[in-house]
């Protein structure tokens, strides 16, 4: 998947992969892109 928070996308990979799998995809994606942003920013200054 290319784009975690696409839903179509994750409609389309969920009749291949079982729910349970999308999801926790989606929820780590979410989760590293928080992560990273805010680590991004700490170290930039930014924040």
């Amino acid at each position: 998947m290319g784009q975690p928070y696409d839903f179509a996308n994750a409609l389309a990979v969920s009749r291949i992969a079982k729910w349970k799998v999308v999801l926790t995809y989606i929820v780590i994606a979410w989760a590293g892109s928080v992560i990273f942003g805010l680590l991004y920013g700490v170290l930039s200054g930014a924040l």
